[in-house]
C-alpha cells in the first residue's frame, strides 16, 4: 500500500483542483458523507483509506491554509480526485483497439475534466471553465450531484405530510461470485430467443443485465408484500475481485418506499406481522441465497431520508442515535456504530484501470 501511494506525484496527477474552502451546507455534509464515508467502510476502500492515514508527502501543503478543522474533509476531496485522476489516465492510455466502441471512450473523456463536488476549487488553470460531465455511473462528483437532487425529488414526493409514516429501506450486495454463469447464459437465451449469440468477452454485462432485470422483481414481491408506495427501486455495480484473483462485479440493489398508518396499534401490528418476518427473508440469486438488509426509520425524523438515501458518517452510531422501527440489521460486529450506508453509497469505481472498464462501460449503459 506504502508503495501504490508514493506513485501519485504531482506531475502525474492528471487535472487536479487546488481546495479553496469546506462548505459547511446541510447539502454539504450530506455529499461528503455519501462519498467518503462509504469508503472509509468499504473493505474495497483500502487505498482511500490509506492515503487518508497518510497520505503522498506533496499534498497536505494543500489544506494547511484551511482552517484546522476544515482540512480532513479537504484532504479527502483530494485524495479522492487522485484515486479517479489516476483512473482516467490509466483507461485512456490503452490502445484504441481495445475500446471496440469509441463510444465507450467518451464517458471516461468527460468524467476526467468535471469539476470536484463537495468543496469550493479553483480552476486548475487560468482557461478552465467550470464543467460538469453529468456522467454520475464514471464520475464520483457527478454521483453526488445525482444523489442531491433525488433527495429533493423524493423529499418532495413523500415528505409532504411525514405524520403516521415510515420510511423502509432495503439493500443487499450480489457479487459475480456468488452468481451461477450458467443461469446467466440460459436467461441470455432465452431474452434474445436463440437469435443473439452468447458473447463470453461480455459476460459480466450480460450478468448486469440478469441481475437488473430478474433481481430487482424478487424487491419489487417484497415492497408489495410490505405494501410500500412511491420511492426508488436502484442497481449499482461496482469492481469486485474473486477470492482466487479473478475479476467481476459487485451488485448493490436498493429499496426505499413509504408505509402510511392510522394509528399506533396498526404500526405495531404491521411490524409483529410483516416487517419483523421480512426481515428474515433470503434473496435468490442463483447459486445461493442473500441477506437482505431492511431499515426502517419513521418518516417524521427530520434526518431519516437523508441518512436511508445518502448513508451517514462513519462514525455516527445509528444504533444509539436514531429510532429505528423494529431491531436494526446487525453487521459481522453486532452494531451500526460505524454509521448506516445509504441506498446510494459510492462505489470504488477507479479500481477498474484495465481494459474491463470497457465490460464496465456497457453494462451500465
Amino acid at each position: 500500500m506504502p508503495n501504490q501511494i508514493k506513485e501519485f506525484t504531482p506531475e502525474n496527477s492528471g487535472i487536479f483542483w487546488p481546495i479553496e474552502a469546506i462548505g459547511h451546507r446541510p447539502e454539504d455534509y450530506m455529499i461528503r458523507d455519501n462519498l467518503f464515508a462509504s469508503l472509509i467502510r468499504d473493505h474495497r476502500g483500502k487505498l482511500f483509506q490509506a492515503m487518508l492515514r497518510k497520505p503522498p508527502p506533496w499534498l497536505p501543503w494543500h489544506v494547511e491554509r484551511l482552517a484546522s478543522e476544515d482540512r480532513p474533509a479537504a484532504l479527502q476531496v483530494l485524495c479522492l480526485q487522485l484515486l479517479y485522476q489516476r483512473q482516467f489516465r490509466d483507461v485512456l492510455d490503452l490502445k484504441e483497439q481495445t475500446w471496440i466502441d469509441r463510444r465507450n471512450k467518451k464517458p471516461i473523456v468527460e468524467a476526467q475534466q468535471c469539476w470536484p463536488r463537495g468543496a469550493l476549487v479553483k480552476p486548475a488553470d487560468k482557461k478552465s471553465k467550470k464543467y460538469l460531465c453529468h456522467r454520475p455511473r464514471f464520475c464520483p462528483w457527478c454521483h453526488a450531484r445525482k444523489v442531491a437532487q433525488l433527495f429533493k425529488h423524493v423529499h418532495d414526493k413523500l415528505i409532504q405530510d411525514p405524520q403516521g409514516k415510515v420510511l423502509v429501506r432495503a439493500r443487499v450486495g450480489v457479487s459475480s461470485e456468488s452468481i451461477d454463469p450458467t443461469i446467466v447464459n440460459f436467461w441470455f437465451k432465452y431474452m434474445h430467443q436463440g437469435k443473439a449469440k452468447f458473447d463470453y468477452d461480455f459476460f459480466l454485462c450480460n450478468e448486469a443485465h440478469y441481475v437488473s432485470q430478474e433481481l430487482k422483481l424478487q424487491l419489487r414481491d417484497r415492497a408489495q408484500y410490505l405494501g410500500l408506495q412511491g420511492g426508488l427501486l436502484t442497481h449499482q455495480v461496482g469492481p469486485w475481485r474473486y477470492r482466487t484473483g479473478g475479476f467481476g462485479f459487485q451488485h448493490v440493489l436498493g429499496l426505499l418506499g413509504e408505509i402510511s398508518f392510522s394509528s399506533i396499534e396498526d404500526a405495531n401490528q404491521f411490524i409483529v406481522d410483516k416487517f419483523l418476518k421480512i426481515r428474515s427473508s433470503l434473496l435468490w440469486i442463483g447459486k445461493e441465497y442473500q441477506h437482505i438488509e431492511w431499515l426502517a426509520l419513521p418518516a417524521g425524523e427530520p434526518q431519516a431520508l437523508r441518512f436511508l438515501l445518502a448513508g451517514t458518517s462513519a462514525s455516527y452510531d445509528v444504533g444509539k442515535n436514531l429510532p429505528l422501527v423494529g431491531q436494526p440489521d446487525t453487521k459481522p460486529n453486532g452494531d451500526l456504530t460505524d454509521g448506516l450506508a445509504g441506498l446510494l453509497s459510492l462505489e470504488p469505481t477507479y479500481l477498474i484501470r484495465d481494459d474491463r472498464i470497457v465490460q464496465y462501460a456497457q453494462a451500465v449503459k
